[in-house]
């Protein structure tokens, strides 16, 4: 069966994004295909300093899925998407804003046109998107706006273990509202706005997790 294609923006360069984007594809290598997309010379130092025997290789932004299934099981593609200028370990710069957002740009173009399965995307400094000029809230609201979404949900999924002898349960929770003032959050929350998201929950509970009769 082959491995889901999954593309990792590596987020905010100055922070631990591309650190942990290296360390989750190299450790996930046999089951997924992870697409690092970031800046190809520090992603190559950065894995280098982890573990020498990470292999990057460098792929085309507009390369075929393919192509794409073909990289190699011991190998992390990565789709170049240079920084604006040099970048130093823990210190924020404003004239990287706008290369963090191409990284999320090549990645929903990519998501949109068939060639990632899903999009993973390391944390973020919106202060200095801002700081760049560029209105950001948040992931959430960025990918809806670039896809035409009108209404979206974002959800919280992972597995809670249990007592020993006995299997882990999946946690899922989907939010009412997201980055907001905590001042404007009880405005925000209406009976038809839940209603919305309920519905909108349940639909993805059946198509996406394959629950039949999702509890709720």
């Amino acid at each position: 069966m082959a491995r889901p294609v999954i593309a990792v923006t590596t987020g905010e360069p100055a922070g631990i994004g591309p650190e942990i984007s290296i360390r989750g594809a190299w450790a996930c290598r046999g089951e997924v295909l992870s697409v690092l997309i970031g800046d190809y010379s520090l992603l190559k130092r950065l894995a280098a300093d982890i573990d020498t025997s990470i292999r990057l290789t460098r792929i085309d932004g507009n390369v075929s899925r393919h192509l794409v299934d073909k990289i190699k099981a011991n190998t992390i593609g990565v789709i170049d998407s240079p920084l604006d200028v040099p970048v130093i370990p823990g210190k924020l710069d404003a004239r990287n804003g706008r290369s963090v957002l191409t990284m999320l740009d090549v990645a929903i173009e990519g998501a949109l046109n068939g060639r990632f399965d899903a999009v993973v995307t390391g944390p973020v400094q919106k202060s200095t998107i801002n700081d760049a000029g560029f209105p950001f809230t948040g992931h959430t609201e960025y990918f809806a706006d670039k896809t035409g979404t009108r209404r979206v949900v974002m959800m919280l999924s992972g597995m809670v273990n249990r007592q020993a002898g006995r299997s882990p349960i999946r946690l899922s929770v989907a939010l009412a509202t997201t980055h907001l003032p905590l001042k404007a959050v009880a405005a925000a929350i209406t009976v038809d706005s839940l209603a919305e998201i309920l519905f909108i929950v349940n639909d993805e509970l059946k198509s996406k997790f394959g629950i039949a009769s999702p509890r709720i």
